[in-house]
């Protein structure tokens, strides 16, 4: 942010890159442990365990802070290819960050290609079946898109998940 206030942009979107590196390190670190615990835990866990544990964990909503902090300066500091490039080799590196991929399916959805976007939510619900925002896209794409059985389907699962959920 300082970089930026001086108007040296590249240093800012450099100091940005490297922070969401290290940011994502630390998350996947975390996510690995989750999957770890939920893996441990399956017989005994329904959807409403798996969503406290993923937000549960110390320090985990600071990270998330910080992560949409560089990604929102580097979507805005970069062209839509270049940013597209950057997650892509993100996910190289980290093919299970639920984060990460929630940002390829927001892409998607901005670009204008919503089946691109509801395989990202797909696999992000194959590694944890309770994330609200990935359950929250795909029933309003389905809802966009005209089906409406899908996107009822996905409104129940939200609903089962997180009964005070607005949405739902």
């Amino acid at each position: 942010a300082i970089a930026s206030s001086t108007g040296d942009s590249i240093s800012a979107l450099k100091l940005y890159r490297r922070t969401l590196a290290t940011t994502l390190r630390s998350m996947q670190r975390q996510q690995q442990q989750l999957v770890t615990q939920m893996q441990a835990e399956k017989d005994r866990m329904g959807l409403d365990d798996l969503q406290q544990l993923s937000l549960s964990g110390e320090g985990f909503s600071g990270l998330r802070d910080l992560y949409g902090l560089c990604l929102d300066a580097l979507r805005r500091g970069m062209s839509a290819q270049s940013f597209k490039a950057m997650l892509d080799d993100y996910l190289r590196e980290y093919p299970t960050s639920i984060v990460l991929l929630l940002a390829e399916g927001e892409w998607y959805e901005r670009e204008g290609a919503p089946e691109r976007a509801l395989e990202m939510y797909t696999r992000i619900l194959n590694i944890n079946p309770a994330v609200v925002q990935a359950i929250t896209a795909m029933a309003r794409l389905h809802e966009q898109n005209g089906d409406l059985e899908s996107a009822i389907l996905d409104y129940h699962r939200l609903q089962s998940i997180d009964a005070a959920n607005t949405a739902a």
